[in-house]
C-alpha cells in the first residue's frame, strides 16, 4: 500500500516540524529537548522528552541487525545527477534482501533529519545515514524485495522563508496527554 498524503517539512536551526495532512491531521516536532506529537482535531499533544527518545533509540539500536553511519554513504552513491526543483541532486541506491532504497538529494538546502520512529522495531536504514550529512533529499523511493513501492516521498515545492519560533512548540490551548508509564 502506498501512503499518498501531503507533508510539509519545516526547519529552523536544529529543530524541524512535519505537518502531515491525511485522514487525521498530525504534526510532529523535533527540538533539542523533545519530540512533540500534535493532534489538531483534538487540540491535544504528547511530549516525549529527549532522554526518553535517546533511551528508546538506544534500545532499538541494540536490536538492529544492521547499522549505517555517514561514512557508509559514499559507497552507495551512483554518480548519477539530475536537477529537481532547480537543485542539483545526486543519486544513492542501496539494495539488500529486503528491497531497495533510492534517494536523490542536494547539498544546496542544508541539513535534513529523517524522523526515525523510536517505537518501530527493526534494523537501521540507509535514510538514517543522511542524518549526519548536509544533504537534503528531494526524492525517496523504498521498494520491497518483490518490487512493490513501500515508501515514495517526492518534494513538490521548496520555499525559503522566516518561520516563527512558536511553530516548534505546542499551541496555546492544547491539552497535554500522557501514556501510562511515560513522564
Amino acid at each position: 500500500m502506498i501512503w499518498k498524503n501531503h507533508l510539509t517539512y519545516s526547519v529552523k536551526g536544529s529543530s524541524f516540524r512535519m505537518d502531515i495532512e491525511a485522514e487525521e491531521q498530525m504534526s510532529i516536532i523535533f527540538t533539542d529537548e523533545n519530540m512533540l506529537m500534535l493532534m489538531p482535531s483534538q487540540k491535544m499533544y504528547m511530549d516525549y522528552p529527549k532522554s526518553m527518545l535517546d533511551m528508546m533509540m538506544q534500545q532499538q539500536g541494540e536490536e538492529s541487525s544492521e547499522e549505517f553511519d555517514a561514512e557508509d554513504l559514499e559507497k552507495y552513491k551512483t554518480g548519477k545527477t539530475k536537477t529537481i526543483l532547480g537543485y542539483e541532486c545526486e543519486q544513492w541506491l542501496y539494495e539488500d534482501e529486503n528491497g531497495t532504497s533510492e534517494i536523490w538529494a542536494t547539498d544546496e538546502l542544508g541539513h535534513f533529519l529523517f524522523a526515525e520512529n523510536p517505537m518501530q522495531q527493526g534494523g537501521g536504514s540507509m535514510m538514517n545515514m543522511f542524518n549526519e550529512t548536509e544533504f537534503f533529499p528531494l526524492v525517496v523511493v523504498v521498494k520491497t524485495s518483490d518490487g512493490q513501492t513501500e515508501v515514495e516521498l517526492t518534494a513538490r515545492e521548496v520555499k525559503k522563508q522566516e518561520i516563527a519560533d512558536s511553530r516548534f512548540s505546542a499551541p496555546e490551548g492544547y491539552q497535554k496527554i500522557t501514556m501510562p508509564g511515560m513522564n
